[in-house]
């Protein structure tokens, strides 16, 4: 479940319906995005934006989403027996191969912008990264220990319940057992974001070939590992064995009706992603 939640948030879409209505108005919103943060010039350089964007989008509904219709469909299956440790090993690295290969293909389609973006552009960018930071600081670290753990709490609980329906009290409890240990690491995530942020900033106006850049801006974005401190590497290690052992013993805690929700769920994503992968 978890990774299918992630697949959906590459793509901006949450819930069956919105991926449905939404997914066709995907390249209209990524130039939204595009426009925002960077502000292409009128004319040559929006133009090549706005064409990268079309061939991003019309590469990810041919190549991705019959790769996210088979992970719902294998996923839906694997959920009609008790979920094993292989299989979140299956999960997570199904999402780290997804995300990776969308990663490179958008640093491959933007390719031509980048390396035309101009110093104002690029400061457009870092102030629009760093108001992002912000948000989720303000979201997730403001407040004293209480404050944090809650909102995390809540916003893990929110995910699960999409998913599963209403939560038991002892689901809740293994949750807030779950971010009574490790709500500490968000504030290390954000900050190894931020640290992959000023890396990839760095490259974009330092260097101006692309053959260059594309393959270290691919990696720095899509491998996270990539330039983490091993006390970093460690810690994400920590915090994906603890979210594992959570989503185990929320799986072996679920009701028939919980887990046929699940299942439903996954086979509409499956269903959906199939039929938007034919359309034109």
């Amino acid at each position: 479940m978890l990774g299918l939640v992630s697949l959906l948030g590459l793509l901006g879409l949450q819930g069956c319906s919105m991926v449905t209505l939404g997914y066709g108005h995907l390249d209209t919103f990524t130039l939204y995005l595009v426009r925002d943060y960077i502000q292409p010039e009128p004319g040559a350089q929006y133009n090549e934006a706005r064409s990268a964007v079309q061939r991003l989008h019309q590469w990810h509904r041919q190549r991705e989403l019959p790769a996210y219709a088979a992970l719902a469909t294998e996923a839906a299956q694997r959920l009609e027996r008790p979920l094993t440790p292989e299989d979140l090993r299956w999960i997570w690295g199904q999402f780290r191969e997804r995300y990776q290969s969308l990663v490179r293909q958008a640093v491959r389609e933007a390719m031509p912008t980048l390396v035309q973006l101009a110093p104002d552009q690029l400061a457009r960018l870092e102030q629009r990264l760093a108001e992002e930071n912000e948000k989720f600081a303000r979201e997730f670290l403001s407040g004293d220990t209480a404050r944090q753990r809650r909102v995390y709490s809540e916003r893990l609980q929110s995910q699960i319940d999409d998913w599963v329906g209403s939560l038991e009290r002892t689901q809740i409890v293994i949750i807030d057992r779950f971010v009574q240990t490790h709500q500490p690491y968000l504030r290390l995530r954000l900050e190894d974001r931020q640290r992959r942020q000023r890396e990839a900033l760095a490259l974009l106006r330092r260097e101006r070939n692309a053959a260059e850049l594309l393959p270290r801006l691919a990696t720095l974005l899509g491998d996270q590992d990539t330039g983490r401190s091993d006390e970093m590497r460690a810690a994400a290690r920590r915090w994906e064995d603890g979210i594992a052992q959570m989503y185990l013993e929320l799986e072996r805690s679920m009701t028939r009706e919980q887990r046929q929700r699940a299942q439903t769920r996954l086979r509409r994503f499956a269903d959906d992603f199939n039929r938007l992968a034919i359309e034109r």
